[in-house]
Parts: structure tokens; sequence; C-alpha cells
């Protein structure tokens, strides 16, 4: 049995395709289709779901960050992910596994070999840590975004240059079963330049980011080249991408509705000593006037550096008169307060989704019926998602913004290739499909708890299944620095995440 590579292209879609004429013909050649991303359809829940085959409510990551009381936001990693891997189960079974950039996977639920992603803090050492020697290879480099536009794409062009070159040096030597790569620069480069590739691809801006996607699309031939007869090739991405006409400021429409008080506490405001400064309404106005964002973007960047000050263009929220708010920009949630008891907040909750619903180009959602499974409790109380504006936390000091965005939708697309099923197919599947699916094709068992179903099209044999074995949630909670990653926060912050 060959190798099963797994490459995950970060926010990549149908449109993409006309830039990377390599992928398109592995997509027009092989069985490949819609690949339906996780509810909300953001990156992290995304991956997490990826590598289990499971809703939130099963393996109980929402977010990138998680609020305290307080609402100051720590960066998640891999212990919040309390559920087994597909590569624990490979590795369990005897399979070699090499994983680069795989969000969670740090600290190490196995013993090797793991790169750290771009979510881990650029200390992060690799498991084992003679990695990077063993094979000759360079430590990952996931840049910030502090210049101008252009200046990011730039370094967005480097970065899967150099990263790709070292995921390459491993695959070539040949001595794993499981390969996993997540390029992150296809969803980092439409969250910088979406307009500027789709609508002015040959502007300077458009031409700098058609150059990231060729350096994508080279990777990929350069990883066909490399893959033997009995080699298969998953070839998928956690979401879609969209542009957007209006947008939406959630907790700025909870204040007009009556549900929110503005106050003194600013959400991700720290309290191990950097002081939280709000730039208020001048802040604001800026905000609003994205043709600024490039110089105001690192100029904001060099006063944080200077002065240690974490400064804030939203307003602060007074969370004791609150009874609804609007923790994150991607949990895309709202959280109604804990005082309420069982009838108040059921009350609440369907007043708030049936009002949300009337506003176009918004759909809200009982958290409870989306999430099924041990963490489903965890989730927001009322889940929004945006299907003609793009929808954001706030408050920004509007509740409706007449300007342009891009930003995730849920129509990601996959390919196989290699894989024994049928040679042509048109596939309809979703990204809690992924895990089974690797396990069937690996031989393996598909655990009964996971919610996804393998794609009969890529397989040739029915797959066998078996009841899941007991998880230790614990089990990765070893000794590694649970301190601020201040690398990771930074680039969710140039990102737009934070």
């Amino acid at each position: 049995m060959g190798r099963i590579v797994v490459i995950g292209l970060d926010g990549f879609h149908d449109e993409v395709l006309q830039f990377t004429p390599h992928i398109d013909s592995l997509f027009t050649d092989n069985p490949s289709g819609a690949l339906t991303s996780t509810a909300p359809p953001v990156t992290a829940p995304a991956w997490a779901s990826f590598q289990t085959g499971k809703n939130q409510g099963k393996h109980g990551l929402y977010d990138f960050v998680e609020f305290d009381d307080s609402m100051e936001a720590t960066i998640r990693d891999g212990r919040s992910l309390r559920s087994r891997t597909v590569y624990e189960r490979l590795d369990g079974a005897g399979y070699e596994c090499f994983l680069y950039n795989l969000p969670f996977s740090n600290p190490a639920r196995i013993d090797g070999d793991v790169v750290p992603s771009w979510l881990d803090s650029d200390s992060q050492p690799p498991t084992p840590a003679d990695l990077y020697d063993r094979y000759d290879i360079e430590r990952p480099w996931y840049p910030s975004f502090d210049g101008g536009t252009s200046e990011n794409v730039e370094t967005m062009r480097k970065s899967v240059e150099h990263n790709c070159e070292q995921f390459l040096q491993v695959l070539s030597a040949d001595e794993h079963d499981f390969y996993f790569q997540l390029v992150s620069e296809t969803d980092w480069l439409q969250h910088e330049a979406y307009f500027d590739l789709f609508e002015r691809p040959d502007s300077d801006v458009g031409a700098a980011a058609r150059a990231v996607l060729t350096a994508v699309d080279e990777h990929v031939a350069r990883i066909t080249d490399e893959l033997d007869e009995d080699d298969r090739l998953l070839l998928l991405s956690d979401h879609g991408f969209t542009g957007y006409d209006r947008q939406f400021y959630v907790n700025d429409w909870l204040a007009e509705e009556g549900y929110l008080t503005f106050g003194e506490t600013n959400i991700g405001s720290k309290d191990d000593g950097d002081t939280s400064v709000n730039v208020g309404r001048v802040g604001r106005f800026l905000f609003r006037q994205e043709w600024l964002h490039p110089v105001l973007r690192p100029l904001r960047r060099a006063v944080e550096n200077v002065s240690s000050a974490d400064l804030s263009v939203e307003r602060g929220i007074d969370l004791d008169d609150s009874v609804a708010v609007c923790h994150s920009n991607d949990e895309r949630a709202i959280r109604l307060a804990d005082r309420l008891d069982d009838d108040e907040r059921r009350q609440l909750r369907d007043e708030i989704v049936a009002k949300l619903n009337d506003e176009p180009g918004i759909e809200a959602t009982d958290g409870e019926e989306l999430y099924a499974g041990p963490y489903a409790e965890e989730a927001g109380d009322i889940i929004y998602s945006a299907t003609a504006s793009a929808v954001w936390r706030g408050p920004a000091g509007v509740v409706w913004r007449d300007s342009r965005k891009a930003n995730h939708d849920p129509h990601g697309i996959v390919a196989g290739i290699g894989f024994d099923g049928t040679d042509a197919a048109d596939l309809d599947a979703s990204l809690v499909d992924v895990t089974p699916t690797i396990l069937a094709a690996a031989g393996c068992a598909i655990p009964t708890d996971v919610d996804g179903e393998p794609i009969a099209a890529l397989l040739a044999d029915d797959p066998d299944f078996t009841e899941p074995a007991p998880y230790d949630v614990d089990a990765a909670d070893t000794d590694a620095d649970s301190g601020p990653n201040t690398d990771a926060e930074q680039r969710l912050k140039d990102l737009g995440y934070l």
C-alpha cells in the first residue's frame, strides 16, 4: 500500500482554479467537487473537524481563542481539541506520520514527526527535537503582516516557497506513510487582496497575488512528480471565500436593539501588565475608512510595539448590564448573560434569532440545534452566518456599512488523485467526511462516533467500522509552555481575526 499525502489549501475554491493550471487539471481529471465546511465556516473549528471527523460539539473547539469572565483572550492550542485525531489513529495502526502546519497539533500527540503550525509560538520546537537536523530542513516561516498590501502579498509568496521547499525535502526522503501539509497563504492572500486578485488581476497587487498562487501551483506539481504509482493525493480546502458588498456589526446591532450596553470593558483586553487604550470616536472613524488601512495597520503596530499598549477601536461594553454579547469574530456566536434563568434564556434566544433572520443577508440559528456531543453546551447560544453581507463582531460605531469586504463562505473543494474508486466523479462531501475517507483508504476501521461518512467514489471496497475506544482528553496536556503566545496573537491580529 502506497503513501497518503493530504495537502490543505486554506480558503481555496473554484474561482481560484483559473490561476492554478496544474491544480485545475487535477480537479478536471480526477474525482473532485464540493467540500462543505463547518458551521460557521471558519478556520479553527474547520481544521479541528477535518482531523477528527466530528462536529464542534464532539471535539470542543469553536474558535482560535477563549475568553475569561473579564473578556481577556487566550490563544487556544491542541489541548482544546478533545478528541482523537486521524493521525493518532494512523500512528496507532503503525503508520509513520509527518505533519506540517496542522493547527492544534501541539502539544504533540504522537512521537513524531510534527512541524509546528502558524498558531504555535515561533519558539515551538518540532517533535522530535532533532526533526529539522534529521532531514536538513529549516524551521517553518509564518510571518506577521504589518506592511502595505503589496509588501504583505510578496511576503506570502516567500513564505509559500520556503515552507513548501521544507515539506518537499521530507516527502522526497520517502520515510513516512502519511503526510499532511497546510498551505495557509491561500487564505491569507484573499483576506488581503481578494478584489485585486479577481477584479484587478493585472494590477501590481493582482499580479503579486497571482504570483503567490503560481508558487502554490508549482508546489503541487512537484508533489505529483514525487508520487509513486500506488501513492494517493488528497487536495482539499477547509472553506471557500467570497466578496460582500455590505458589512454588519453584531455588537452595534445588539446595542441598537437594547440587548447590549456600552461601558468600560474592551473585548480581548489584557490584564498582564499591558495597557489597553481605546482610541475612541476618531479611531472608529479612521477604521471605517478602509482605503487608509494599509497606512494605519503598520502605524498601529509601531505604536503598540513602542508603548506596550493594546490599541482598541471598539467601544467598551458593560458586561453587568448587557444580556447578549458577541465575543469573537471567528466564533460567530452571541452569548447570553449567565444570570438569566432557563426560561429567560430561551425566550431571549428565540427573540434575537427571529430579529437577526429579518436582517438582509444574515442567518441565525439556535446553537443547541447545530451541535451535538459532550461539548455542545460550550457553544454560543446563537450562531450566525453571512449569506449576502460580511458579519463582524464590533462595536465599530455603526450597524451597517456599505463597503466591500471579502470573507469566508462554506464552499470548499476537494479532489482525490490515485484513489481506488471511480476514475471520474462529481463529489459532494463535507469536511467531516475526510477523516473516515483517509482511514478507509489506509485500511483502518472507522470509529462509529464520527459524524462524517467515507467518500464512496474514492474507495473500491466497503470500509470497516469499530466502536470508539475511550479517549483521555488530557493525553496531550504535557509540560509544554502555556505562557502567552504573542507570535500567533500578532498573526491573528494582522489577519483581522482579533
